[in-house]
């Protein structure tokens, strides 16, 4: 075999190392060469490693190198025995105390395993680095006609290895050669299925693995400190039930800068309770499952900084549920999910199935709901059985739509009210077609309080008063503001409009007489959409509710319809003509000129008055005809 010598040091020479050093490929030959002016006598020595102590020494100090320290493998030959026995050698020639394997350029073809297990090449040396000379530059190929390998590239099964390093080569599962559809996987390390035996501080840098029936990439059970830089899995999993990449029971392990596409399902797939896993700056496009999944206890995950986009199922998945039969079969929860972009997935962005604790912020979730218009969400909350999301926090995500055909159905969506004790806030949602963001459940609604929809203004922002504070879903402006109090002109509607900052199912109106009605007439509280023309809800007469007293009246409507946060709707009280004297309500202590500046009717106004003589609610009202003069700009509750 050949052997490399290294050169060790940090000489600071004025011209370049490699320039310096041509002489040194194999061995270094005897004579003298003058270094930035300094003559530098060379002796004949082989195998050895070199130290450059720079030229105030002028001289080379050598070290008798252990032989089988690094092992170059011969060059490839295409023929499958031939490669198999030249890598075997090489990594049965390593000493105990590890070294490196170096693979050369070209393409190694090499045969199934008798056991799947056994794997093609199996690295069984701690302390050990198989490296080739770079991606697509060496390759490891599988033969045509194959059976089925658990890992082209390995660790030995049963065994607890450490510090093992795979780096600079592609993997070739050459799927469209093998007979058949046996599973085939390109790398695969871990000991023993549901054991607490694992595998440490394994190292995967600059790996690429294509054409594989089975997995691209399966760490395993168990693996600790996983780390893996710069691999890219592509046109794996041919047979569709196989993913890029499947972290399978992995512990602190980061997967920086890896890259997932065209795979047959999801592009990441963390189960068996992995743990404190991080997927930074990672690329997941193209997959024909989902970009990247949480499931099967995985949890205590960070997935930050990547970008997913064109899949054909969910960008995002994290589901909740336990696994069974496992050694850890508690629920996956308190994953975080932050500053990524996602983008065109087939159907949610991010989507959570009956998970808890989870933190979504800072992501940019764009064009969701691809494969279906008006059918998947931006963000779903959702659920399994009696297993709900709830505790989750989504907070700051810009959500929208950038004018492609599908469009998606919420911005944000819970699917029931089990979907609970959800913190929603400061999140932007446009362009999905049925509403921005519906919150199901009663403290969700609560938590909401403000999310900036972008849509119309609200009269006033929420800030430390808010409307579930009073048991509301909704007000034009907090009861703080309310300071004064103008009587209603009997035979009009009074309008207010309102932005919805939260939403929900609305079934009563709640406002405050300060100033008696006498001989008050059928009355009535009705909301109109903000163009005008229907008639959302409306109450019975309420009149013998108010009759001639004052206080704070709550007012049931005859049917409770959804508001949905964004919407505006226009809340009119209408005073029956017959009334000898209207009812002043509380009103804003500004008055209605200052709330309708720089508005027009067809805005609509902030607050105006429609009709005359009226003794009953139309059906719909003609915007031109409303006016904001010596209108009353109300306060109500929405509940």
């Amino acid at each position: 075999m050949t052997f490399t010598p290294i050169v060790k040091g940090t000489p600071n020479w004025d011209v370049p190392l490699n320039s310096a050093l041509t002489s040194l490929e194999n061995e270094i030959t005897a004579g003298a060469s003058v270094i930035n002016g300094v003559t530098v006598t060379n002796t004949p020595v082989t195998n050895n490693i070199l130290t450059a102590t720079g030229p105030t020494t002028a001289a080379w100090t050598t070290t008798p190198f252990p032989s089988s320290a690094v092992v170059q493998v011969p060059a490839p030959t295409g023929v499958a025995a031939t490669d198999q026995t030249n890598i075997n050698n090489a990594i049965a020639t390593l000493p105990s105390g590890g070294g490196i394997v170096q693979l050369q350029a070209g393409t190694y073809v090499v045969p199934a395993p008798g056991s799947a297990s056994s794997g093609c090449v199996n690295m069984s040396v701690n302390n050990s680095v198989l490296a080739g000379m770079g991606m697509g530059v060496t390759t490891i190929k599988l033969a045509a006609g194959s059976t089925g390998v658990t890992g082209i590239a390995r660790t030995p099964s049963a065994v607890a290895n450490s510090k093992i390093t795979f780096k600079d080569f592609t993997i070739d599962g050459n799927a469209a050669n093998q007979t058949g559809t046996p599973v085939i996987v390109g790398f695969f390390c871990g000991v023993t299925p549901n054991s607490t035996a694992t595998d440490t501080d394994i190292a995967v840098i600059r790996v690429e693995i294509m054409n594989c029936t089975g997995y691209g990439f399966d760490p395993h059970e168990r693996t600790t400190r996983l780390y893996m830089l710069g691999c890219i899995s592509h046109n794996n999993g041919t047979d569709g039930a196989h993913d890029g990449f499947t972290l399978d029971a992995c512990y602190d392990s980061q997967i920086i800068g890896c890259v997932s596409y065209s795979n047959g399902r999801h592009g990441f797939n963390l189960v068996t309770a992995s743990n404190s896993v991080q997927l930074i700056g990672c690329e997941s496009y193209s997959n024909s499952g989902a970009g990247i999944v949480l499931q099967n206890g995985s949890k205590n995950t960070i997935i930050t900084s990547c970008k997913v986009r064109n899949n054909t199922l969910e960008g995002i998945l994290i589901n909740g549920l336990p696994q069974s039969g496992q050694q850890d079969n508690t629920p996956g929860a308190s994953n975080s999910v932050k500053s990524n972009e996602i983008l065109l997935s087939g159907t949610h962005g991010i989507h959570i199935v009956g998970g808890s604790y989870n933190h979504i912020s800072g992501n940019t979730v764009r064009d969701s709901s691809q494969t279906t218009t008006n059918t998947s969400n931006q963000i779903y909350l959702d659920e399994s059985g009696t297993t709900y999301s709830t505790y989750n926090t989504v907070t700051d995500n810009d959500l929208n739509v950038s004018g492609v055909t599908n469009a998606p159905k919420y911005g944000i969506f819970e699917k029931t009210v089990n979907e609970d004790f959800n913190f929603v806030f400061g999140n932007r949602s446009l362009g999905a077609v049925t509403s921005q963001i519906l919150l199901a459940g009663t403290t969700s609604v609560r938590l909401a309080a403000h999310n900036g929809v972008n849509e119309h203004p609200v009269t006033t922002p929420y800030v430390q008063d808010i409307p579930s504070m009073h048991g509301l879903l909704e007000w034009p402006f907090a009861t703080s503001q309310a300071g004064g109090s103008s009587t209603l002109s009997k035979g009009q509607i009074t309008l207010q409009r309102i932005t919805s900052q939260t939403g929900g199912t609305i079934s009563n109106v709640a406002f405050n007489v300060v100033t008696a009605a006498a001989g008050l007439a059928t009355s009535f509280i009705g909301i109109y959409s903000s163009d005008g023309q229907t008639l959302l809800a409306q109450s019975a007469d309420f009149s013998s509710t108010v009759g001639t007293s004052t206080g704070s009246f709550t007012i049931p409507l005859t049917a409770s319809f959804v508001l949905s946060p964004g919407q505006v709707v226009l809340v009119g009280i209408l005073v029956g003509n017959a009334t000898t004297t209207a009812f002043g309500p509380a009103r804003a202590a500004t008055g209605a000129n200052t709330k309708n500046y720089g508005l027009t009717t067809a805005s609509p106004l902030m607050t105006s008055t429609f009709g005359t003589t009226l003794t009953a609610l139309p059906s719909t009202i003609t915007l031109a005809s409303t006016s904001g003069s010596g209108a009353v700009d109300f306060w109500f509750g929405l509940k």
